[in-house]
């Protein structure tokens, strides 16, 4: 950051960003997630391998949270595709576990500006 270089632990950084007391690993905080049960629990579709679709998502509250994660979390050009990441929040959301999305954000940077 502005030519100097920091060194944080994930989790003072996440507390940093205000994300506190929260697992800092989605992956391992989500690892009883089924994708495709989830999928169809919050579009009512089977997912076959095509890339999912915001459009899918029936419920309006998750429907806007994803909005959400696409615009302020993970930006990118088309927000109506649903990463993986996207689906590990909402899965989180719905099951109340509290996560903190800091590694993957900074992935994200790193990807964006590469």
């Amino acid at each position: 950051m502005l030519n100097n270089e920091f060194d944080l632990p994930w989790d003072v950084f996440s507390t940093c960003l205000g994300f506190d007391n929260s697992n800092i690993k989605i992956e391992h905080a989500t690892k009883h997630m089924n994708k495709k049960e989830f999928w169809y629990k919050i579009t009512g579709e089977n997912y076959e391998g095509w890339q999912p679709r915001t459009s899918h998502i029936c419920n309006p509250t998750l429907l806007f949270l994803h909005q959400g994660i696409g615009l302020t979390l993970f930006p990118r050009d088309d927000i109506r595709i649903v990463m993986e990441i996207d689906t590990r929040i909402l899965f989180a959301m719905v099951h109340k576990i509290q996560i903190s999305p800091v590694v993957e954000m900074a992935k994200h940077w790193i990807w964006a500006s590469s």
